[in-house]
């Protein structure tokens, strides 16, 4: 996703390959991706081994990274199934494709989007430098993640995911199997059942037991990093 003359692919066969393919494809990304997802490099385990353990190259196994700010603004909306909204759009948009740091944002008081954004270091994009981007961890992300305005309101929101579990009458396990699969994209093991299970058989309050649960996959390592 970086095309110059001074960053040159790793592997120029493989590149050809897939372009190959996705003109073969009549310009299908869907099928190109399928390719890719179903490969075998791709499916490799992020955990390390004896003998890639000090490998960074050639994609010996894949690299744990947290998401970006706007990959991770776009799946806490996908996962509760909801908008994210964001200052001087009408229509809903997803954060990858705004063109940079929201002028709004710089004008007058931040949505909570705009604000998640920042936070998490999504650019200006005033240069063509990747450096522009600022991956750091900090003190802020975690409070933002805790408490901040944009997960308070893709939790409550009145169209959300889990207003719809609700609509749905679900039994406790349902509904704990549905957040995983759409949170984690995996179902829960016996143990988290067992214990999401007790969450929402204790809960005076059913949709809070859900946020509850909700809030605590969202805020999970396995969630916030891709690996």
């Amino acid at each position: 996703d970086d095309f110059r003359d001074t960053n040159p692919p790793s592997h120029p066969e493989l590149l050809d390959a897939l372009a190959q393919c996705f003109v073969d494809q009549k310009f299908d990304l869907r099928q190109v991706v399928r390719l890719i997802a179903n490969s075998r490099t791709y499916q490799n385990a992020s955990a390390p081994t004896a003998t890639n353990e000090k490998g960074t190259t050639a994609f010996a196994r894949p690299a744990v990274r947290r998401l970006s700010a706007e990959q991770l603004a776009d799946a806490i909306g996908i996962a509760m199934n909801t908008d994210i909204r964001y200052n001087g759009y009408d229509k809903p948009i997803r954060a990858g494709q705004l063109p940079g740091i929201n002028k709004v944002y710089r004008d007058s008081d931040p949505s909570p989007g705009d604000r998640f954004l920042k936070l998490f270091g999504k650019p200006a994009r005033v240069t063509s430098c990747d450096c522009e981007r600022s991956n750091e961890t900090a003190l802020g992300q975690v409070f933002e993640l805790i408490s901040g305005r944009m997960i308070d309101q893709a939790l409550t929101a009145k169209d959300n995911r889990i207003t719809r579990i609700l609509k749905e009458k679900q039994n406790g396990q349902q509904m704990i199997s549905q957040l995983y699969w759409s949170i984690l994209s995996r179902g829960p093991t016996a143990r988290e059942s067992a214990e999401m299970l007790t969450v929402i058989d204790n809960a005076d309050n059913k949709r809070s037991a859900l946020e509850d649960i909700a809030w605590s996959l969202l805020n999970s390592k396995e969630f916030l990093f891709r690996h």
